[in-house]
């Protein structure tokens, strides 16, 4: 019992190092194309290096769904206890859906809100 355990963990440890090595490279990735991008002297440069990334991107999305914001936006972050505070990202959007080409699990980017225990500023509203 503790030795399936053991190479469950063992296992699961393995996949999360390899997924940290890939998480690495794609950020190393991106760096390198900010790089190139601040390189770039003409505007239309740019758009094409934007153009072709947005390519990429597309051929490694199967599809994306976009869940509208059902609540009212508030700028001003809200206080819903005693020091904890309720900040909203996005004044459209809820979550957005993207599933990746290859059978890859689906992933959801939360842009709603988030709970802090200081609202941004670091001022508290009165």
């Amino acid at each position: 019992m503790l030795e399936q355990g053991n190479k469950r963990l063992k296992a699961e440890r393995s996949e999360l190092q390899k997924r940290g090595q890939e998480i690495r490279k794609q950020l190393n990735n991106v760096s390198e194309i900010r790089k190139l991008e601040r390189t770039m002297e003409t505007e239309q440069e740019r758009i094409s290096l934007r153009t072709k990334l947005r390519g990429e991107i597309q051929k490694l999305i199967e599809s994306m769904v976009v869940y509208p914001l059902a609540e009212q936006y508030q700028k001003e972050p809200e206080e819903i206890e005693p020091g904890l505070y309720v900040t909203m990202h996005s004044k459209w959007i809820d979550r957005i859906q993207l599933k990746f080409r290859g059978g890859g699990k689906t992933r959801y980017l939360l842009l709603k809100r988030y709970v802090d225990t200081n609202p941004p500023g670091g001022v508290k509203p009165e």
